[in-house]
């Protein structure tokens, strides 16, 4: 295969110095073992961040599996319950259905008491989407005081009208305590939604409180279609519970931990959505652990820093030894959870990165009593002047540092649909952050990096926090997210992990036409994962020439983009090239040059794209892009589709010693690519003999006697065409040859 490369590349670098005039788009990619940094890639960055905002966790198709919001019947907005309605049987001024203090949840604020005149049937009620194939187990507590209440207390699911019933069953109200009933309701085909009610008719009082629906194939209280999507996604680490959530006054970590029918009610997001905390700590731990997910946790910079220190006390403390150890295992876990990371407190540079610094300290010290072994990530800023301000007060007292970069489109007014799609996926602001961030932490050795939240954002006002746009949903938001996330990869040498935004972008419910609530995900989690699970353990170099692209309105953003986004990676066994084809409208012939020894004719294609760049999937189409794979016969091209993701598994034999700097590793040439000139740096000192450059086919076009003791020599002038071309380096001990690309001419 290499002599067929050859024998062609004089004619494809005749091609290269012509991409711009030519109707079909092409490139090269040339590739081989040198690699990037020695840091293995790490499965951390395929991470995840779950809050409880909107409908992410709670509510209609959120993360936990629970079909009833406010359960315990304690969130009022005005002078009505913003998620139950009353039903009478009758038309009439009735007063049967009141709400009143206290309940069966002493830590929540109301239950519900029925009354009634012997003749009226009354209940509350909200509407629900179920699937119709799965039966739900339901619970209620139920208490008839002084056994006073003589009627019948049913549970009752209505049509939208309330003219048919489609299930109904009698409550036990034989008890004058609080009492829980549970039983199982069928399945009923062919019924998407109903109204689900609770009623009563006949005389005397009913109390109820607490109420529970989930449907019966959930897996330790992870809905199903979640648990199904999270083996596609297989995360790595998982940051909970917050977001804006995590630093509200009234998120005290001890109320995720009790009987989950007592647990604190109600609670609110910041846009005022009720948020109750049934994933609580021990549940989310157990979803982590089933799911093989490294569990990370944000405390309340707001609340008493000596909480956030027994939280971790109550993860990691002895259960023989420790308080809230012991905490744990009166809860059902008696061994600790070695919960490793840590961030402190949530975006608090929005109210002065001056103020943070004391809070911080303070928590840091009393949670690092703790435990010594955790890793404590303070939450900076994508913007590295909070770097600044804020790692030189703190200094050693943090293992991470955390920030939040996000991208997208939030201009309704920015030109047509292409020049939007070309600036979203242009060279992302990300990268110049993290090559400043290169630089700092170079003063703080122990420091790493982290993306704690990262997203796709779009729209104006709440369209990205309530993830309304569609283009969120798109293959341009796709092709955006997994070159971020491949960013990351090619960075493990200084991040240590990152957390995708799972309700922005990522995990989408909807209705379908038919009224069938679906959980679908966007193409960008198909995208992320396809990268994270289908590449080497290590990042190697390779070359790449191609058109690109500017956008004049936004020069800072789009300047110069290349078309192509490529990260390549190998293992002992595989050679993997993920290529991002940005161009709209336009498949890019690609010509390989691999020099790896290819060991079988055939290897894999992993390819996500569309018709479209704004196709995307809805709640009628789901999987509309998805990823696909394919064999292929191995050869020196590939046509990379319009607006794609491709990831091309090739198997090659590979000796992964080079990780630990081999002869291979011991000269670096910079910059790659370059035009006239090249800088040639030796890891150690040598003594050079001469320097010659040749082409492809062999020949000499540039020759240079050094006869010098070096570790670093400077090439000029070297005026060669557009190419790829090949360095010799001649020393008293040791014979190099590096590979470097022209790409273009002073």
């Amino acid at each position: 295969m290499k002599e067929d490369i050859m024998k062609k590349l004089v004619f494809i670098l005749f091609l290269c110095s012509f991409f711009s005039i030519h109707a079909e788009e092409k490139a090269i990619i040339q590739v081989n073992a040198e690699l990037l940094h020695k840091e293995k890639i790490s499965p951390l960055m395929n991470g995840g961040f779950i809050e409880f905002l909107l409908n992410y966790v709670n509510g209609y198709g959120g993360m936990w599996a629970q079909e009833i919001t406010d359960r315990g019947f304690d969130y009022i907005s005005g002078q009505k319950y913003k998620y139950w309605d009353f039903w009478y049987s009758q038309e009439g001024k009735f007063d049967f259905v009141k709400n009143v203090s206290g309940g069966y949840n002493e830590n929540g604020l109301y239950g519900i008491e029925f009354t009634g005149d012997g003749t009226t049937e009354s209940g509350i009620f909200q509407k629900i989407y179920v699937n119709d194939k799965v039966s739900h187990k339901f619970y209620i507590y139920t208490k008839n005081k002084d056994l006073a209440a003589t009627g019948k207390l049913k549970l009752v699911a209505f049509n939208s009208d309330f003219t048919n019933r489609f299930f109904e069953k009698e409550i036990d109200i034989s008890s004058s305590d609080w009492k829980k009933i549970e039983f199982e309701i069928p399945a009923i085909p062919d019924v998407y939604s109903y109204n689900f009610a609770i009623t009563y008719k006949g005389e005397g009082k009913v109390e109820i409180d607490e109420v529970s629906l989930m449907p019966t194939d959930n897996e330790f209280g992870l809905r199903k279609e979640w648990a199904d999507l999270f083996r596609i996604w297989k995360p790595g680490i998982m940051r909970y519970p917050g977001g804006w959530f995590a630093d509200r006054p009234t998120t005290f970590w001890q109320n995720s931990i009790s009987h989950i029918d007592k647990r604190f009610s109600p609670d609110a997001d910041q846009l005022g959505n009720l948020q109750r905390v049934d994933m609580g700590t021990d549940e989310f731990v157990k979803i982590c652990k089933v799911f093989n997910i490294e569990p990370y946790f944000v405390t309340n910079i707001n609340r008493s820093y000596d909480e956030a220190a027994n939280w971790v006390e109550y993860c990691n403390g002895d259960h023989k030894t420790t308080l809230y150890g012991k905490l744990r295992e009166q809860n059902g876990s008696p061994e600790p959870y070695n919960v490793k990371y840590w961030e402190i407190g949530n975006e608090q540079y929005y109210h002065g990165i001056l103020k943070y610094i004391p809070k911080y300290l303070e928590c840091y010290d009393k949670m690092i009593k703790k435990d010594p072994s955790i890793r404590v990530i303070t939450n900076g800023c994508h913007y590295t002047n909070v770097f600044d301000t804020l790692m030189p007060e703190i200094k050693d007292k943090c293992n991470i540092y955390g920030f939040h970069p996000a991208g997208g489109c939030n201009r309704a007014d920015f030109g047509d649909d292409e020049k939007r799609y070309l600036s979203v996926v242009s060279k992302n602001y990300t990268i110049g952050r993290l090559e400043e961030y290169a630089e700092k932490i170079k003063n703080y050795p122990n420091l790493k990096l982290a993306s704690t939240e990262w997203w796709s954002s779009y729209g104006v006002g709440n369209d990205w926090v309530t993830d309304t746009i569609s283009r969120s949903h798109s293959i341009e938001a796709l092709l955006w997210n997994v070159a971020e996330f491949l960013l990351y990869m090619r960075y493990t040498d200084i991040v240590e992990f990152a957390s995708r935004t799972m309700g922005i972008g990522l995990f989408k419910q909807g209705i379908n036409s038919a009224g069938k609530k679906v959980i679908y995900v966007s193409p960008s989690l198909y995208g992320i994962a396809l990268a994270s699970h289908r590449r080497g353990e290590y990042i190697i170099k390779n070359q790449t020439i191609c058109n690109s692209y500017s956008i004049s309105e936004i020069d800072y953003w789009a300047e110069k983009t290349p078309y192509l986004d490529v990260t390549t990676s190998i293992s002992e066994d595989s050679l993997f090239i993920a290529v991002i084809n940005r161009h709209p409208r336009k498949n890019i012939v690609t010509d390989l040059l691999i020099d790896l020894e290819i060991v079988s004719n055939y290897g894999k294609v992993y390819d996500i794209s569309g018709e479209h760049f704004l196709d995307c999937n809805t709640a009628d189409e789901p999987t509309k892009v998805i990823a696909k794979e394919k064999d292929w016969k191995i050869s020196d091209k590939y046509d990379f589709p319009k607006h794609s993701f491709t990831i091309l598994a090739i198997p090659v034999k590979h000796d992964l010693t080079l990780a630990n700097g081999t002869a291979e590793n011991q000269v670096n040439i910079y910059p790659v690519p370059t035009n006239h000139f090249c800088n040639i740096v030796l890891n150690s000192g040598q003594f050079i003999k001469y320097v010659e450059i040749f082409d492809v086919l062999g020949n000499k076009l540039f020759s240079k006697d050094i006869n010098e003791f070096k570790n670093a020599l400077l090439l000029e002038n070297l005026n060669l065409p557009i190419g790829f071309y090949y360095i010799k380096i001649e020393c008293l001990d040791e014979t190099y040859s590096k590979a470097i690309i022209i790409n273009k001419l002073d």
